[in-house]
């Protein structure tokens, strides 16, 4: 069963660009994979843009992301790559859109890094902020 979720980025404009990620959008795996992504507070917002960039995700594993435009690459069905113009990311001129777009996609949860921020921010589908460090990510490390 797939946590669907939506990773998104707050631009200088206060738009939103964002992808869709099918697998493991739980705070437990897709929450710390971001944070250990983007790490680093000096390179957290361009690994961010490095990651939205490559368009929707089906999972990201050990800090790697399996794009669907590159999908012949990591698929062992030996499905070819999606089309560009399906995957690339997708940008909401308020958090509203953001949030619609995420119910599109039936998404359980939305990470976003907002502009000037240093952490993602993380809500579950009743548009509730969880604290993933203290509630998710630390508790697996106890």
């Amino acid at each position: 069963m797939s946590t669907r979720s939506r990773i998104a980025i707050q631009l200088d404009t206060g738009k939103y660009l964002s992808v869709y990620c099918h697998f493991d959008g739980y705070p437990k795996d897709l929450g710390h994979q971001l944070e250990t992504l983007t790490y680093k507070n000096s390179e957290k917002r361009e690994k961010a843009f490095d990651l939205i960039n490559g368009g929707d995700i089906s999972y990201i594993k050990k800090g790697k992301p399996a794009y669907y435009a590159k999908r012949g690459e990591w698929d062992l069905h030996g499905a070819g790559n999606e089309p560009w113009e399906d995957v690339k990311p997708h940008t909401s001129n308020n958090f509203q859109e953001l949030m619609d777009v995420t119910e599109d996609c039936n998404g359980a949860y939305l990470y976003v890094l907002y502009k000037d921020a240093k952490e993602w921010k993380c809500y579950n589908s009743d548009w509730k902020e969880l604290n993933i460090w203290s509630e998710y990510i630390f508790q697996e490390v106890a």
